[in-house]
């Protein structure tokens, strides 16, 4: 019996330390635009869905995902991505950007609208023009 209240006692503890679920199933739409700018046509090209500008460095259980599907000049982008926020204790403050990477094959050359959600992205492959993207895709901004 004491040994079934300490195990409950541990649980109790460590429980709280895995950190609440925090999911996504849309974000932001960026593109870099030097894939934009080389893109010919067939190639493959790929889109990243920015779900969250600053998660914990500490994050556990990071997963992301992405599906892609398209539909005339309508690019799908059926992106999902989780983390677990960490329990107490030392972290080293930085934080990542959560986000999933699709890649769409084999396009033709033309004007799309790719959409992650209510978030959309008009991009128009080959382009010199870098898009106008949200600023959560900084990394990719000039």
């Amino acid at each position: 019996m004491l040994l079934m209240r300490r195990l409950l006692s541990l649980l109790l503890v460590l429980i709280p330390a895995c950190g609440s679920p925090n999911q996504f199933e849309e974000g932001d739409v960026c593109v870099d635009p030097s894939l934009v700018a080389m893109f010919e046509a067939g190639d493959a090209i790929t889109f990243e869905v920015v779900f969250e500008e600053c998660i914990s460095a500490c994050a556990r259980r990071v997963e992301t995902a992405c599906d892609v599907r398209v539909e005339g000049d309508v690019i799908f982008l059926d992106a999902r991505g989780s983390y677990r926020e960490p329990g107490p204790g030392a972290c080293i403050a930085l934080c990542a950007q959560l986000e999933a990477r699709c890649e769409v094959p084999d396009l033709a050359p033309g004007t799309y609208k790719v959409r992650s959600g209510d978030h959309e992205l008009t991009v128009t492959l080959p382009s010199a023009e870098p898009p106008d993207q949200p600023d959560s895709c900084q990394y990719f901004l000039p």
